[in-house]
């Protein structure tokens, strides 16, 4: 790590401890090419990936902002062992060989038969003709005794049959409680050390800095409540201002020394200064100002429904407040969060607890599964959990989660997890394909699929491992 830090420092030419995205991006990308030709022509490491990492790192996205470039290398090195054995060339970490197979379709697909032994199977991936193909490929020859699959639109949205007799699960994920009540079940030390091991990422906490920048438009709602024609009482005055100091205090979360936030503990401590106890319950636009700030229900009604008008690029329109200003001020309790989506994991649960689908959404319903699970997942109580013996997933945040968790049941119960990995062709993708090829061994296969497209996201879930374990190679003298 100090290497890496006398190497960016170097090029700190001002010596002020930070460089700029781009130039940090260029430095990165030069750090990790091959060093000589020995080693292959594989170029640099991606863009796509290293501004998928800048962007784990800080949740920011503006290639001109500077980079303190100490706390991002201590934020790239500090929650993983040192990588003992890490690749000391860009050919290396990118070498990904696919194991031979019988069949001429196999061997391009680069999928092994998991064959001879009996199936329950999880689902978490995106359904497509190739999927089903490498799929079979991989399952020939095993014995199939129950699949369920996570079925939210994205996944299914070509309309490719799922496989036969399949559980569909589509468990709604929302509401601000829930996500806390799936990230505790991460907090296990035994599941901390095994994302280590295994370099199976679990999701970080980061604030929406999307949303942090659109409080100026809430606070337009504030301009428009002080009209002297609205003639509000001191009541509902008192509550404009409450709303006006909870947006600029959000506005100024991590960007000042005594508004960090570095865990969910520290950010319900901002919203408490700002709104009571039970605010989690209140988010809908027509409850969000009476109940969480104090308005009286006929002022909130005419704010929600009062126009201004704002200028668009096709010109000057009239729009709601409720649409221009409220559904900002409702963001902004949600955001701070787990970085990604977290509805696969939500459906393995009630897939492993065998829950059937839901007639009507539910937060607290999805919450109690959870607390249930958490209490069986303790006592080691797995005798009437439906446990898949193999997992096909897509590589996203959530899907990391499911395989993170399964991996440590099975362990748990001396059994072992088959996976299989879809991933798209795009090849800005190469980088994470042959990462997952190189550290996983033969019970993870990986396939690639012109249908799959969700490249973005996959490189944010797992560019932080790969450029540190480039960097890490980068580091050492040759030899």
């Amino acid at each position: 790590m100090d290497a890496v830090k006398d190497t960016f420092r170097k090029c700190d030419k001002a010596s002020k401890g930070k460089i700029s995205e781009d130039a940090l991006a260029k430095l990165i990308q030069r750090l990790c090419e091959p060093r000589d030709a020995s080693e292959g022509e594989g170029g640099a490491l991606k863009l796509e990936v290293i501004r998928a990492m800048f962007s784990s790192f800080d949740g920011q996205h503006d290639q001109g902002r500077l980079i303190d470039y100490n706390d991002f290398i201590d934020w790239l090195f500090e929650s993983l062992d040192a990588t003992g054995g890490a690749a000391s060339s860009l050919s290396q970490v990118l070498e990904s060989p696919p194991a031979p197979l019988a069949a001429e379709r196999q061997k391009s697909s680069g999928v092994q038969p998991a064959g001879g032994i009996r199936c329950t199977m999880f689902c978490s991936h995106q359904h497509t003709n190739e999927a089903v193909a490498r799929r079979a490929d991989w399952l020939a020859g095993t014995e199939q005794d129950s699949v369920k699959a996570s079925t939210p639109p994205f996944n299914v949205r070509l309309n490719v049959d799922l496989p036969p007799k399949c559980v569909s699960l589509c468990i709604a994920t929302f509401g601000v409680k829930l996500p806390r009540v799936i990230m505790k079940v991460f907090e296990d030390p035994a599941l901390k050390r095994l994302s280590e091991e295994m370099k199976i990422p679990i999701p970080r906490y980061s604030l929406d800095s999307f949303v942090q920048k659109k409080m100026a438009k809430v606070l337009d709602l504030c301009k428009e409540a002080r009209k002297p024609e609205l003639n509000l009482n001191e009541k509902n005055l008192a509550a404009v201002a409450k709303v006006e100091a909870f947006c600029k205090g959000f506005e100024q979360l991590d960007k000042e020394d005594g508004m960090k936030i570095n865990g969910p503990d520290k950010f319900q401590e901002f919203v408490l200064q700002h709104v009571k106890e039970g605010w989690e319950e209140h988010l809908h636009f027509e409850s969000v100002l009476p109940e969480n700030f104090g308005f009286d229900r006929e002022v909130s009604e005419t704010l929600r429904t009062r126009t201004i008008k704002v200028q668009e690029k096709e010109g000057e329109v009239d729009v709601a407040l409720e649409h221009h200003s409220l559904r900002w001020l409702t963001k902004a309790f949600k955001g701070y969060g787990p970085v990604g989506c977290l509805t696969d994991v939500v459906n393995l649960v009630y897939a492993m607890l065998n829950l059937e689908q839901p007639a009507e959404a539910s937060e607290q319903a999805a919450i109690d599964a959870f607390y249930k699970f958490q209490d069986l997942l303790n006592a080691g109580q797995f005798d009437n959990m439906w446990i898949p013996s193999h997992l096909v997933h897509d590589a996203e945040s959530d899907d990391s989660l499911c395989w993170l968790l399964l991996e440590h049941i099975h362990r748990l119960r001396r059994t072992e997890l088959k996976v299989l990995i879809q991933l798209p062709a795009d090849e800005k993708v190469d980088d994470v394909a042959a990462y997952l090829r190189d550290h996983t061994g033969d019970r993870v296969q990986v396939f690639r699929d012109k249908d799959s497209s969700h490249g973005k996201a996959v490189n944010g879930t797992w560019s932080k491992y790969i450029v540190k374990s480039m960097l890490a190679g980068a580091a050492k003298p040759s030899s």
